[in-house]
């Protein structure tokens, strides 16, 4: 589906029973210079990460990222207007319609028309619990050894134990 160079390949979401992906790949495809792309990606489903009998947590919980803004004490007048520019319903209703965000007013939910991104934005307003990706929530060193530990897992080249052992080692060496 992907390079690993970030190209899309979507001739072969054609042969595809499950696609481990977030609801960002919908705006890689739907620019992907192939024709049909959008289309093939149409028939990509969100569904959610089975649940563990006795795990915690709630089937509904989310993973994924999110965005926020800071405004400090001393900024110019101009970031509070940007950020009262930004929120604004119509400028988020345009900003959805055109798939550019989910946006965060429920006013302009109904403005969302990628398929992919109102299943995340089902998803996200169900949940109850949101935990922001890892290697965001752990900060850039911690963060750097959960992805490279992830691909290692992925590929076979270390055991679940060492790839704890590695996080946690970054963690301690961090704090």
């Amino acid at each position: 589906m992907w390079s690993h160079r970030g190209e899309f390949k979507p001739r072969s979401l054609h042969f595809c029973a499950v696609v481990i992906v977030g609801g960002y790949r919908d705006g890689s495809a739907a620019s992907a210079k192939f024709n049909g792309a959008l289309l093939v990606l149409l028939r990509v489903k969100l569904m959610a990460f089975p649940a563990v009998p006795g795990g915690k947590g709630a089937p509904e919980d989310t993973l994924g990222g999110m965005n926020g803004w800071l405004v400090t004490k001393g900024a110019p007048k101009e970031a509070a207007e940007f950020l009262r520019f930004f929120l604004d319903a119509q400028n988020q209703k345009i900003a959805a319609e055109r798939g550019w965000f989910i946006p965060v007013l429920k006013a302009a939910a109904d403005s969302v028309k990628r398929p992919m991104l109102q299943d995340v934005a089902r998803n996200v307003s169900r949940s109850q619990y949101h935990q922001i990706f890892y290697d965001q929530m752990l900060g850039p060193s911690v963060g750097a050894v959960v992805n490279d530990v992830s691909a290692d897992l992925a590929a076979a080249r270390t055991s679940p134990a060492d790839a704890a052992n590695k996080v946690q080692q970054a963690w301690q060496q961090a704090n």
